[in-house]
């Protein structure tokens, strides 16, 4: 079985992913490690370099490959489940977790994060707020067709891991 996690950066993917995986007895993988060690640069990098575009068709080429994969959950960058069909291709070849977090929560979790995150380099509180609010008003959509939403302030790590356990008996 393949886990993804989606959400918006900062969402909790890569923290509460591997304590997912923990618990389920899965391996993990962050979509974007697997990227910067494949072509030995950093997403921030790679961005200012090549631009979106290319990061979204290389990104794209890499999530093909996690399909091959088996019992692991995989964390997904904030965009990936927006671009191709990405997010038609991981509800086909798994189960989609959408990490819900309000635009204050993620405010400060981008605030406080130690990976580098070029949207906060030039951006005021008010200005990086909207920019929040634009990305996900956008994002959304694509983010509500996973097959389950994942709050931690509704749920903890194990009643998640029981849902997969569910989700996984339904099917």
């Amino acid at each position: 079985m393949l886990i993804f996690l989606i959400g918006y950066m900062a969402s909790g993917k890569s923290s509460v992913g591997p304590r997912l995986a923990n618990e389920l007895g899965f391996n993990f993988v962050d979509l974007d490690d697997l990227i910067e060690e494949k072509y030995r640069v950093s997403i921030k990098d790679f961005f200012q370099k090549y631009g979106e575009n290319q990061f979204r068709i290389l990104e794209n080429r890499m999530l093909h490959q996690t399909f091959q994969l088996s019992n692991t959950v995989i964390a997904t960058g904030g965009g990936t489940a927006c671009y191709f069909d990405n997010m038609e291709l991981m509800n086909q070849h798994g189960l989609t977790i959408y990490f819900k977090q309000g635009i204050e929560e993620l405010y400060q979790r981008l605030k406080q994060s130690k990976k580098p995150r070029p949207m906060l380099s030039s951006s005021s509180e008010t200005e990086l707020k909207k920019e929040i609010q634009r990305h996900l008003n956008q994002r959304i959509p694509y983010y509500e067709k996973a097959h389950l939403i994942y709050d931690e302030h509704q749920m903890n790590i194990h009643q998640l891991a029981e849902a997969v356990l569910r989700y996984e008996n339904q099917y």
